[in-house]
């Protein structure tokens, strides 16, 4: 081979070794963002080489120039530029995820802003002046001629000024890597991790180095950069960088990047073949298209590329099969396919013991180990099972720190590692050898355990690649359950809900109120499915019970204590005792039988038709609006502690008029406390101005109670349950006796 050829087929094939295993990485790890950055750091890592081969083999000018493609190079020769902020980003996801990416999402597309704008600016408007688009105007160019060569000039030194600059923010994103790297705790301990360090600084001054020496330094000295050294220093740096920094990634995460490697190698070799057979059959074809068809030729010449294109597709699939099983051993290796067995198996468990069972004689055929543990975190094992260790359970706070454990470790260096690193040390056992660390992108899910293997010995080579592999099937199976456990949860959550619900909804009245003349209608509306608020009413021949209440807390147990208080109440108020006296032993009741944290408001009124007259007590509830008939709005304010608090405490009765025009309109903390986009609440004396301009049947005035609150929420509706009890008129037994009791004061 020629020595002017010999480099620009190495960078060609560098260029493309690198394309290729990027994409590999994008295509098999594309959905964690570790693995997409690496790819994205060969992807761009590899544009260099290829961008400098394409310059070396074109014919150049006496002066030195490339003839063909010169342009296309000089601009597009940029995008290599974008690995600097692809390390950057780098930096900001190894060894673990940098809090500054949750608080800012939008930091990885604004790193590559500058790159983005600066790329734009070469490919569109760097050589076109001002004078370009005014100048052609005969009139315009007359009157302002020494304006626009006065915008030339400031045009030409805002471009230098820019490509002078521009450098400086390459090298900015390439150092800044370099110092995160110097103060990562992380990669000061642990195995490997100090070696992995020097690798990646390595990595990231290398393209460091070849840039400031090729672009950079010349143009801060004022020069340009040599058109003959600068590609070759930029395709060695980026070659020796990604190889340098790949091999980095492989030591901490990428457990099958050897088969993405060697599947590259053979993928560029089976892509050039296909291409070279490609373009010597397309020549032959060419010259017989052309002898026999003349110009239509060309479109026959057409026809046959997009004929090689379906051709050739699926005869790649097909060289792709053939070489995985000859050179991946598939349906070769035992080892291999008893692993491969063993990833299909996992993807179908449903349980922790299964993936037990189905690990036992895995380990037992491939590696010789008859004794084994899987110390998970997040997935419960069935009733009986023995329980997790103390230690592991102690380790629980600290598994961001096993997830740099990527390597199958000795028992006792496992011991040595949890003492240099703070944390709580596992005991000296014999019957452990091996510790395998279950790692993903959330931390570490837990721990395998291996005994000595049958015969002695220790994992060596390929059989601590098969146990890494291995333990990564492990992990997904273990995050497969820990999402099925939390789909089962989240069901079981709706499930209680629903059932919350129904047992809630039986527990308000369907019915309204018999006495005629009367009228008493409710609403409650929870935030959620199920809320806290309560109300009921009980009637006799002259005397109506209506209670309104927020029982503390949500789901499940707000439903059961409404019960119960429902339950109390009905059973209480057939004594036909004063509310105060409903509301003493209610209180004990509720004392006696619910939890300390829990508690009831309560507001119980009992309307004495006969008399006209409304009697009630409050325990801590918000005191209920009464608007008279002449439309004066007073709040009943009266009221005592909340239920459930104290034991043995008295409740007083108070009594008030309530005739034909009067209304009382009950409610909860969730209508009076709604909130608007400013924080305001509703309140009580909102609410009291809303009543005084509302008139009509209670119904109405529960839906323009409803819609206004809905109006004034910043969200559109409550944000708390709201519950709303109307009482309105009186029987007409009641109103002739207030009528004539007035009569007879006025007589």
């Amino acid at each position: 081979m020629a020595p002017e050829t010999f480099l620009p087929v190495i960078y060609f094939v560098a260029g493309a070794l690198m394309l290729v295993w990027g994409l590999g990485l994008l295509r098999r790890f594309g959905g964690e963002q570790l693995h997409r950055v690496v790819a994205f750091m060969l992807f761009f890592g590899g544009i260099a080489p290829i961008l400098a081969g394409v310059g070396l083999v074109q014919p150049k000018s006496d002066q030195g120039e490339i003839v063909l493609l010169g342009g296309f190079l000089d601009r597009f020769s940029y995008t290599w530029e974008f690995f600097f902020p692809t390390l950057l980003l780098f930096s900001l996801v190894f060894p673990r995820r940098r809090a500054i990416l949750d608080r800012f999402r939008a930091l990885p597309v604004l790193l590559y802003l500058p790159h983005v704008v600066h790329l734009l600016l070469i490919l569109s408007v760097r050589r076109v002046a001002p004078s370009a688009f005014l100048g052609p105007v005969q009139e315009t160019a007359s009157r302002f001629g020494g304006q626009l060569s006065a915008l030339d000039t400031i045009w030409s030194l805002g471009v230098s000024l820019h490509s002078l600059l521009f450098p400086g923010v390459n090298l900015l994103m390439g150092l800044t890597p370099l110092v995160l790297l110097a103060r990562s705790e992380d990669l000061r301990r642990g195995v490997n991790l100090r070696r992995q360090r020097l690798l990646l600084s390595l990595g990231f001054a290398l393209p460091l180095t070849g840039y400031l020496l090729a672009e950079a330094l010349p143009i801060f000295l004022g020069g340009q950069p040599s058109a003959t050294l600068k590609p070759h220093l930029l395709a060695a740096s980026m070659i020796l960088s990604s190889a340098v920094v790949a091999y980095a990634a492989i030591r901490h995460r990428f457990l099958r990047i050897r088969l993405l490697a060697r599947r590259g190698v053979l993928d560029v070799a089976v892509s050039l073949l296909l291409a070279l057979l490609y373009l010597f059959l397309l020549s032959r074809f060419q010259a017989l298209f052309t002898a026999y068809l003349g110009t239509l030729g060309a479109l026959f010449e057409a026809g046959l590329t997009v004929f090689a294109i379906i051709l050739f597709q699926p005869l790649l699939t097909r060289i792709e099969d053939v070489l995985d099983r000859r050179f991946f051993g598939h349906s070769g290796d035992p080892r291999r396919d008893a692993l491969r067995r063993l990833g299909a198996r996992l993807g179908d468990v449903g349980q922790l013991e299964e993936v037990e069972a189905a690990l036992s004689p895995v380990l037992l055929d491939v590696f010789h180990v008859d004794r084994s543990r899987l110390l998970v975190w997040q997935c419960p094992r069935a009733e009986g099972a023995a329980p997790d260790p103390q230690w592991f359970r102690d380790l629980a706070a600290h598994h961001e720190h096993l997830r740099l454990l990527v390597e199958p470790l000795h028992w006792r260096e496992f011991r040595a590692w949890s003492r240099r690193n703070a944390l709580p040390e596992p005991p000296e056992s014999p019957v452990w050898d091996q510790v395998l660390a279950l790692v993903d992108e959330g931390g570490c899910r837990g721990l395998l355990l291996l005994g000595p293997r049958e015969g002695g010995g220790s994992l060596r080579g390929a059989e601590r690649e098969h146990l890494i592999l291995l333990g990564a099937q492990l992990t997904s199976a273990l995050r497969n359950l820990a999402l099925l456990g939390e789909l089962l949860d989240k069901r079981l959550i709706e499930e209680e809900m629903q059932l919350a619900f129904r047992i809630q909804s039986g527990l308000l009245p369907k019915e309204k109120p018999r006495l005629p003349g009367l009228r008493l209608p409710g609403h409650s509306r929870p935030s959620r499915q199920v809320g806290g608020d309560y109300y009921d009413w009980h009637e006799t021949e002259q005397e109506l019970y209506f209670v309104i209440g927020d029982v503390s807390g949500k789901g499940i147990p707000a439903a059961m204590l409404m019960a119960a208080l429902q339950a109390s109440f009905r059973s209480i108020v057939r004594r036909a005792l004063p509310p105060g006296e409903v509301l003493r032993e209610l209180n004990q009741i509720m004392y006696e039988n619910s939890p300390r944290d829990r508690f009831i408001t309560l507001w119980l009124g009992r309307l004495r038709c006969a008399a006209g007259q409304l009697e009630y007590a409050s325990a801590g509830h918000p005191a209920p609006l009464l608007t008279r008939a002449s439309g004066v709005t007073v709040p009943l304010q009266e009221g005592g502690v909340v239920l459930g608090a104290f034991p043995g405490l008295p409740f007083a009765t108070y009594s008030i008029p309530f005739g034909a025009g009067d209304r009382l309109v009950c409610f909860t903390d969730g209508v009076s406390e709604t909130e608007n986009e400013t924080g305001e609440q509703y309140s009580d004396n909102r609410l009291a101005e809303s009543l005084g301009k509302l008139n009509g049947d209670p119904e109405a005035v529960i839906a323009a109670l409803l819609a206004d609150i809905a109006r004034f929420s910043a969200r559109g509706e409550p944000e708390d349950d709201c519950t709303l009890l109307v009482l309105q008129g009186c029987p007409p037994t009641a109103v002739s006796l207030i009528a004539s009791e007035s009569s007879g004061r006025a007589g």
